[in-house]
């Protein structure tokens, strides 16, 4: 965990002080075989829902999450200090995140959520709070989809190896955003 604090009952998550690495929190090694899913309440957002919900490795340097703001699959990557490490891509000029693990999916930027005309939605943008983000990661299918506020889950990506080691994830990037469990903990559901 990098620059978040968890409450006493270990169903809260807040983002704390600034700091110049990339802050994000990892729960305990999910199982490797079945299903695993837990839903978090956005229980504060200061700034217009840039919130990430989602999963990382086992090492806690690379990132598949939820970025409410738009409804986008976000991946991330981090060196053991902390730091962001990104490249710069040529067509773009812009620096996107390193490459994923070998044999993992990549993913970053893909529309996961949208509205009613399928567009990318405007629901959660400056409305997060109070918002139910469900994450479900099938260890069996290598998939990891997500749901908002009761809806059905939308399968976000494929291609995470069968049986990889991940840790639920948070990243909370505005001091003072604040998120808990809306079920206690992880819901496990063998095969």
């Amino acid at each position: 965990m990098s620059r978040h604090a968890v409450s006493a009952d270990g169903l809260s998550l807040w983002r704390g002080v600034a700091a110049a690495e990339l802050p994000w929190a990892a729960g305990p090694l999910l199982p490797t075989v079945g299903q695993s899913s837990w839903t978090v309440r956005v229980a504060d957002v200061i700034r217009i829902g840039w919130l990430y919900i989602g999963v990382c490795d086992a090492a806690s340097l690379d990132s598949w999450s939820l970025f409410l703001f738009g409804g986008l699959l976000s991946r991330q990557k981090r060196d053991a200090s902390g730091a962001a490490m990104t490249v710069l891509n040529d067509q773009t000029g812009g620096r996107t995140a390193a490459p994923p693990p070998t044999g993992f999916p990549d993913g970053n930027g893909k529309q996961v959520l949208f509205n009613a005309e399928r567009n990318r939605p405007d629901n959660l943008r400056g409305r997060a709070t109070g918002a139910l983000v469900e994450v479900c990661l099938d260890h069996d299918k290598g998939t990891l989809s997500f749901g908002i506020n009761g809806g059905p889950l939308q399968r976000a990506l494929d291609g995470f190896p069968v049986g990889a080691a991940m840790r639920p994830f948070a990243k909370l990037p505005i001091e003072g955003d604040w998120v808990r469990f809306a079920r206690p903990y992880i819901y496990h559901k063998a095969p």
